[in-house]
């Protein structure tokens, strides 16, 4: 936690209480907004330092900090980019995000190295209001982090097809590096060994060192909002040309389903602009058989998955459905996937998310080509 024995970023505090500035306008029509032209509370404080503007908001971590960026510029509406540059020493501090009166999720921002070393990036993907009647807050009290400035980057309604999903032939291609995006399900990896070990059964090509790699990204917990804040951090694997993203399921049990399919679209259109193909992995069904606690949550992710496939369709990328099979089986009675928690899949439903996934990408076809 930042202190002022720890760093010259403490010195010289200026508490700023005001109208957010209009911010640089940059590429896109991205803007750039000083966190310190914000209302900081709580005991967050503008300090003077080496940050753009001359200045960084300081004492997040104080448990009622928050810094609010009021008239926030929308631009035509609907979904924008968010994302916060900032400095911290500590490695697990979160900041929590409110848009306007709802909440948007939590932003993870891995360590920095330094209370004054500005190089950290975290985004998520919300929907803003058209024109500046937007309000963003950001709230503390989860770890220190030094908010430099804030990026607010609106998008376009049409957003770039997933160029690898236009193949007649086949999907995967040898030199491919798959990177697996989710929860425990994905972290467990049985689905994904079943995958592979069939696909490179079927096509030696893509078998050996010149074949497929697969990077496990998957972690217990996981959302898609703590998703989104820490997807830099899971690129950083050299040329990753797909992903699969499996999420949603711990959105739902947490009760972030309302927010979890514009961070999943963020997560998606920041691949697709890497040059990532992306697939999107229905989560598994969960079974309240022996747990009618479940059932609520058991409908909202199966209305989840419904809106889950519309982005995929509206974003241009793959989707595989395991997860209404599953559901179809179990409430007719024939079919059960987990280990008898009514959540996480035991060994039939990693093959359910297996073939779904294989039926994706095209699996059959009688060979696979290196891409153009």
């Amino acid at each position: 936690m930042p202190t002022g024995r720890s760093s010259s970023l403490w010195r010289d505090a200026v508490f700023v209480i005001g109208p957010l500035f209009a911010g640089a306008l940059g590429a896109a029509g991205e803007r750039r907004i000083e966190a310190e032209s914000g209302v900081l509370a709580g005991g967050a404080c503008a300090v003077k330092c080496q940050a753009s503007g001359g200045a960084a908001v300081a004492n997040m971590h104080h448990g009622a900090s928050s810094c609010t960026l009021q008239g926030v510029d929308g631009g035509p509406g609907g979904p924008a980019e968010i994302a916060v540059v900032y400095a911290t020493k500590d490695g697990t501090a979160r900041l929590r995000v409110r848009i306007g009166d709802k909440d948007a999720g939590e932003l993870l921002c891995p360590s920095t190295g330094g209370w004054d070393v500005f190089t950290g990036r975290v985004s998520l993907t919300a929907d803003l209001l058209p024109g500046t009647s937007n309000k963003i807050q950001f709230l503390g009290g989860r770890g220190g982090v030094n908010i430099d400035y804030v990026e607010v980057a609106p998008r376009s309604a049409t957003t770039p097809s997933g160029r690898r999903t236009q193949r007649d032939v086949f999907f995967l291609v040898p030199g491919d590096v798959i990177v697996l995006i989710g929860d425990a399900v994905t972290a467990d990896g049985r689905y994904m060994a079943r995958a592979l070990a069939e696909i490179r059964t079927r096509y030696p090509e893509l078998s050996g060192p010149e074949g497929v790699r697969v990077v496990n990204a998957g972690f217990p917990g996981a959302t898609a909002a703590l998703v989104a804040g820490r997807l830099d951090g899971l690129l950083e694997v050299p040329k990753v040309t797909v992903a699969v993203v499996c999420l949603g399921l711990n959105d739902v049990l947490a009760g972030l389903a309302d927010a979890c399919v514009s961070q999943v679209q963020g997560i998606v259109r920041r691949l697709s602009g890497r040059g990532v193909a992306v697939t999107l992995l229905a989560p598994p069904a969960l079974d309240p058989t022996g747990r009618p606690e479940l059932a609520p949550s058991a409908e909202r992710l199966a209305q989840l998955v419904e809106e889950l496939g519309r982005l995929a369709g509206q974003e241009g990328v793959l989707f595989a459905d395991c997860h209404s099979v599953m559901r179809r089986d179990i409430e007719t009675g024939s079919g059960d996937y987990t280990w008898g928690d009514g959540i996480h899949p035991e060994e039939r439903g990693h093959t359910a998310m297996a073939e779904a996934l294989m039926r994706s990408w095209k699996l059959g076809r009688p060979v696979a080509h290196r891409a153009e």
